[in-house]
């Protein structure tokens, strides 16, 4: 998908060659052809030759959009799973992979945390605790 993101259109062929490594042009048929059956990428018929082109269904933002819905949406259809589960799962895998950075959005979060109640105070103490950077006013 990387590589459809970056170049646009291409065949089978061309991906295969812009992969770096050796690796058997049917492999990469063959994923192609998944991503397409999955409506992942599109795929037109040149007007010569046979080889067909293929060109990303969704951007990269739309894609990684999509999956995190999808996750979610699994993880909430779940017998006995919570809301409050899920967030704070979220925001430590946030505090884990930007460090001291607190995004706009995070910070936003932040503020709303005392309409949540209890749950709201145990995020808000969560991140401070492990100091993040966010100082409550």
């Amino acid at each position: 998908m990387e590589i459809l993101w970056m170049d646009g259109e291409c065949s089978v062929r061309q991906v295969a060659e812009r992969i770096g490594r050796h690796i058997a042009y049917t492999t990469v048929m063959t994923t192609l052809t998944r991503l397409y059956n999955k409506g992942l990428v599109h795929r037109r018929e040149p007007l010569s030759g046979r080889a067909f082109f293929y060109s990303p269904s969704f951007s990269k933002s739309q894609m990684q959009r999509l999956l995190a819905n999808k996750v979610v949406s699994d993880f909430l259809s779940l017998p006995g799973t919570s809301r409050e589960s899920l967030l704070t799962c979220l925001l430590e895998a946030v505090k884990e992979h930007q460090g001291n950075y607190v995004s706009p959005l995070l910070q936003e979060l932040l503020e709303l945390a005392p309409m949540l109640g209890n749950f709201g105070a145990g995020v808000r103490d969560a991140l401070v605790e492990d100091d993040i950077g966010y100082s409550p006013s």
